[in-house]
């Protein structure tokens, strides 16, 4: 019998300890050493501003996005749950950083950049606790590479809730969700498949849907999970 997108919503089962297990084995496929080229071919239509902003990348893993945003002049704020990346992203990156402790938040820390003209910090912490007074502010820009995709399904609604409780009023980034057929794939688990009515549905209420670009991903991205395809959809989302 066929499964059902709702179904498969209820099945999803990934865990923080899951993702602390795929980087300690490095079953990271998504994991590129280049800047996303979606990311430079939009940056100047959907992120860039008159001022220089202020950047959200949730659960950023070692992305090479963060330094080419920063690189451009921007504040980059990351938040990851699994510290390993964080340390990566500067040590591969020969980034001077310094790590603090988050003071009466459990084990969180603050990764953040000594490198002039680089300002990256990352918050190595659980997403959901994170508030934009633990920030210092809130970000006017966002770039979701790989978060919405990386959750639960049944998580896709507070997700976005606590995403725009860290973004501006008047905030705007861009979304990348992948598709492909459930039926497939026979363990519900990270990347999940948002299809493109999904977004709309959790979206919707809170800010204008635009789709940038589809795209086929890279077979390294499915083919050890036996799908024969997945597509990459990226979108501009602008709060309203």
């Amino acid at each position: 019998m066929s499964l059902t997108y709702k179904d498969y919503v209820a099945l999803g089962n990934d865990t923080v300890e899951d993702w602390a297990s795929y980087w300690a084995e490095g079953d990271t496929n998504w994991v590129s050493d280049k800047c996303n080229p979606c990311l430079i071919k939009y940056y100047q239509s959907c992120l860039a501003c008159d001022q220089p902003s202020t950047i959200f990348v949730p659960l950023c893993g070692k992305t090479q996005d963060m330094l080419w945003l920063a690189r451009n002049g921007n504040r980059v704020i990351g938040v990851e749950m699994v510290p390993q990346p964080c340390i990566d992203f500067f040590s591969e990156n020969n980034i001077d950083y310094c790590v603090e402790k988050l003071q009466g938040i459990g084990d969180g820390k603050v990764y953040r950049s000594q490198a002039d003209g680089l300002d990256i910090t990352i918050y190595n912490f659980n997403f959901y606790e994170l508030t934009a007074e633990l920030l210092g502010c809130q970000c006017n820009r966002f770039w979701d590479i790989g978060a919405l995709i990386a959750l639960n399904p049944e998580q896709h609604s507070k997700y976005i809730q606590q995403l725009m409780s860290l973004l501006t009023p008047d905030a705007q980034g861009i979304l990348f969700t992948v598709e492909f057929d459930i039926n497939q794939r026979p363990d519900v688990a990270s990347p999940f498949c948002v299809p493109e009515n999904r977004v709309h549905e959790v979206l919707s209420p809170v800010a204008s849907v635009k789709l940038l670009e589809s795209i086929d991903t890279p077979y390294s991205w499915y083919g050890h999970l036996n799908l024969n395809s997945m597509d990459g959809k990226f979108y501009f989302l602008k709060r309203k």
